[in-house]
């Protein structure tokens, strides 16, 4: 697509220590990937990579959108292990209107992990397991963080650089976002079968076609069967021919099952794995478990190796302290008795009533309780009551006015009595029984022809 030479606009795009607007020159090409090219390229004093995508794949909307907001969401991550991606920028093609994408990247100025592998082949030395399995970590580490967005899709050892360093290499993985991208590149299954993408599960040939965790998963198991032995990973193939030691075996075996949902669904587990069947640390389940995938929150218990434990939930909470326990209530303990209640406990008889309790005798009231007497009065019970003759002993005898209380004839409270009275009333001088409906045999005047007040007329007896 670019020659070594071209020049290209980055648009809005910035580098890091670059003037905004300054032209890209184009200086190697790389080589082809599955879904583009690759180029290294300049901007200043910056060395860049750039990663032009194959029209096929940007003119789909929906790939396009969603690569555009992965590195978005790509360039708020930072991590040692993870080469950053500074953005996409759109790449005019000829003069019909056609257009594509390239995305920018630091260049690390390093040889990418299958490089530096021939290199050590090349001189003679091998790498140890213990050497392999502290690169993949590495990657983990970065994939552990990277996971908190989305997968990555495209761990390979292609994808990887190695920094140099005083001791092991630093592993520095790019091509992030650019896993989603993978199952609809015209050369992906070219490049699968040349084994140049051994992270490619049954996921990527499957619809919805979208990397998991799951496939990060095996592409690490991947890295390190290739850094022993040279070889590609084929998910599901034994490895009983490649002479790995067992429990190390047995771990890269169930992170390349062909089927996702057998393997580990996370990465930093997977990780912690590997690093116990070095001697780096001890394994994060029970032996009988190795060969068993381990979801998120599963926990083992040492003590019986061949049951799993499962999730730790916190005790329920104890019930408040007014909640009525089996007991009952307490007996005169001086608060509200709402189930039976305690005669002479201190507190509302509401039930039946004691005659002499002090409380409100709701049902049928006792004589000389001191209560609110509310069927009939009782001589001298402090009733109401009506005198005979003015001077006379007052008798009791039924009021029919509105002001005494009568009870029901359906409850405790009867209703008022509707009969005539067949006396007239003898109405006293003076007292509680004064007449306050019948009209006064006087006028009341508030005052006289001389200015003194007036006095009201005293009410003469019937």
């Amino acid at each position: 697509m670019l020659a070594p030479g071209a020049i290209v606009d980055p648009e809005d795009l910035r580098i890091p220590g670059e003037q905004p607007g300054t032209p890209m020159v184009v200086l190697d090409d790389l080589g082809a990937t599955p879904h583009g090219q690759r180029f290294r390229a300049r901007q200043g004093k910056s060395l860049l990579l750039l990663t032009v995508l194959s029209p096929d794949v940007t003119m789909q909307r929906e790939l396009r959108d969603l690569l555009s907001h992965r590195i978005v969401l790509a360039g708020e991550i930072s991590h040692p292990n993870l080469l950053p991606t500074y953005g996409c920028v759109r790449l005019p093609l000829g003069e019909d209107g056609f257009d594509t994408l390239f995305v920018v990247r630091p260049d690390p100025g390093c040889p990418t992990l299958r490089q530096w592998l021939h290199e050590v082949w090349q001189a003679g030395h091998a790498l140890d397991p213990l050497n392999a399995v502290a690169i993949a970590v590495q990657l983990c580490e970065a994939l552990g963080v990277l996971h908190e967005r989305y997968p990555h899709g495209y761990v390979t050892v292609d994808n990887v650089f190695m920094y140099p360093t005083g001791g092991m290499p630093q592993a520095l993985l790019s091509g992030t976002a650019e896993g989603a991208l993978l199952p609809f590149a015209p050369d992906f299954e070219r490049f699968v079968q040349a084994g140049y993408l051994p992270q490619a599960g049954r996921e990527l040939f499957e619809s919805p076609y979208e990397p998991r965790a799951e496939t990060d998963v095996l592409g690490a198991a991947a890295l390190v069967v290739e850094i022993l032995t040279g070889q590609p990973l084929e998910p599901g193939a034994p490895l009983d021919h490649l002479g790995l030691p067992p429990r190390l075996q047995q771990i890269l075996e169930v992170a390349s099952r062909p089927d996702p949902n057998e393997r580990p669904a996370e990465i930093l587990m997977f990780s912690r794995r590997l690093q116990a069947a070095v001697g780096l640390g001890e394994d994060p389940t029970e032996p009988s478990a190795v060969l068993e995938p381990v979801q998120h929150g599963d926990h083992a218990d040492p003590r019986y190796p061949a049951v799993r434990a499962r999730a730790w939930r916190p005790p329920p909470p104890a019930p408040p302290p007014w909640v009525e326990r089996d007991t009952g209530p307490t007996q005169g303990s001086g608060a509200w008795n709402v189930g039976a209640p305690t005669p002479g406990s201190g507190a509302w008889n509401v039930g039946a009533p004691t005659p002499g309790s002090g409380a409100w005798n709701v049902g049928a009231p006792t004589p000389g309780s001191g209560a609110w007497n509310v069927g009939r009065p009782t001589p001298g019970s402090g009733a109401w009551a009506q005198p005979t003759a003015p001077g006379s002993v007052p008798t009791p005898v039924p009021d029919q006015s509105a002001s005494n209380w009568q009870a029901a004839s359906s409850g405790p409270f009867p209703g008022p009595t509707m009969s005539a009275p067949t006396a007239p009333p003898v109405r006293p001088a003076f007292g509680r029984n004064f007449p306050v409906h019948d009209e006064p045999s006087g006028e009341l005047s508030p005052s006289t022809a001389d200015g003194s007040v007036g006095s009201s007329p005293r009410p003469t007896a019937a």
